[in-house]
């Protein structure tokens, strides 16, 4: 039996000079070079699964700088590829995959994208699957992931022509999956705040949310507190899936959330007080949006047993199954046991989690055609 330390990593790191921006870049490098390498292999010997080629890779400039650019793979289903031809709009569901906030990992979901395309609940549902890559840290620290995640949606919003801004949902996994919750819940918030009187007795408008569903598989709900302590027994020490440890968590911590200058003039308790605002905000913290109706009418929440991640997550769900209905929020999902984190991505047929994988990933299309009108249970 193990059981993993208890710590608190978010804000553990305080200094912003030039010899500990180095000092992370270099470990954050040789965790890129390994994974990279990994990768290729397990691919190779079919360990993963191969990559889904998109029809189109475009690359979106940045709003936040001209240092920078976004690549965003463009996948369609059958049914959407015919609407594309006939100039028609469809609907789109963004994916940001799963990195830490260091790792390169465009097109690391490929069994997830193939399974949605295929779908049969979806094969009459013209549909465009954006697979979008974000900015990295440490190179870019947060929230240059979230304003690259806003940058790619605003420019689906500029395109009414290819996108139908009716029926727009998101997911991710991961820290792919904090984007699509964090997003998610400020465009919630900006809608909400918007609304406006529509006659002279001032009767109010009903609050529309612009995104119609989110999926989030072992998302980060919070970087607020210590990290929770995870036991795995013997039993389980070849499940699918890992159990972050504690170096890791503490290179994504420092990584993602370094100070953008560097070096900075801030004191040591300047720089805390900074990285404790930044993660206090619901874009980081998804947890910590404040009004429940800034969720999205649809909320699929997926978490793993061996999970540091799932501790906040499940009280997410918690909140969200007690407060949302009232607010138009209903939340579906499960905790998948036996497995840890990323375990959809390297379970095998016959091992546990391998029908949970293709369970989840239908729910997934479940809300996608549910958004689309169809009458569907998703609590199955």
């Amino acid at each position: 039996m193990f059981t993993s330390p208890n710590y608190n990593v978010a804000i553990s790191g305080t200094s912003t000079s030039s010899f500990s921006y180095a000092k992370i870049y270099t470990k954050v490098k040789i965790m890129r070079a390994g994974t990279q390498v990994g990768s290729a292999l397990g691919r190779l010997v079919g360990e993963l699964e191969k990559t889904v080629k998109p029809m189109e890779t475009i690359r979106l400039p940045s709003s936040a700088t001209s240092k920078r650019t976004i690549r965003v793979n463009i996948h369609r289903n059958q049914a959407g590829i015919e609407s594309y031809k006939a100039g028609k709009p469809t609907a789109v569901h963004f994916n940001w995959h799963g990195s830490g906030w260091v790792l390169r990992g465009l097109g690391q979901e490929a069994a997830f994208i193939r399974q949605t395309l295929t779908n049969p609940l979806l094969a009459d549902y013209p549909l465009t699957l954006l697979d979008c890559d974000y900015a990295k840290s440490p190179e870019w620290p947060c929230p240059a992931d979230t304003e690259d995640a806003r940058d790619v949606y605003d420019w689906v919003l500029r395109n009414p022509n290819l996108f139908d801004s009716e029926r727009i949902t998101l997911g991710g996994f991961s820290a792919g999956a904090t984007i699509a919750l964090g997003l998610s819940v400020v465009l919630g918030e900006e809608a909400r705040r918007q609304e406006i009187p529509i006659d002279e007795k001032g009767a109010q408008r009903s609050f529309v949310h612009p995104i119609k569903g989110v999926y989030a598989i072992y998302p980060v709900a919070t970087w607020q507190g210590s990290r929770s302590q995870v036991t795995v027994p013997a039993s389980a020490k070849n499940k699918p899936g890992f159990l972050l440890p504690l170096w890791f968590s503490k290179i994504i911590a420092t990584a993602h959330l370094f100070s953008p200058e560097v070096p900075s003039s801030r004191t040591p308790a300047e720089e805390r007080a900074r990285k404790e605002e930044l993660i206090a905000r619901p874009l980081v913290s998804p947890s910590n949006t404040k009004d429940v109706r800034d969720f999205s009418p649809l909320v699929v929440l997926i978490t793993a047993e061996y999970d540091h991640l799932t501790r906040d997550t499940e009280a997410l769900r918690e909140r969200l199954a007690r407060e949302g209905p009232q607010g138009g929020v209903h939340v579906f999902g499960t905790s998948v046991k036996g497995v840890g984190h990323g375990w959809d991505e390297v379970a095998k047929k016959g091992q546990v989690g391998y029908q949970e994988r293709t369970d989840m990933y239908d729910l997934g299309a479940k809300m996608i055609a549910r958004v689309g009108g169809r009458e569907l249970n998703m609590d199955a």
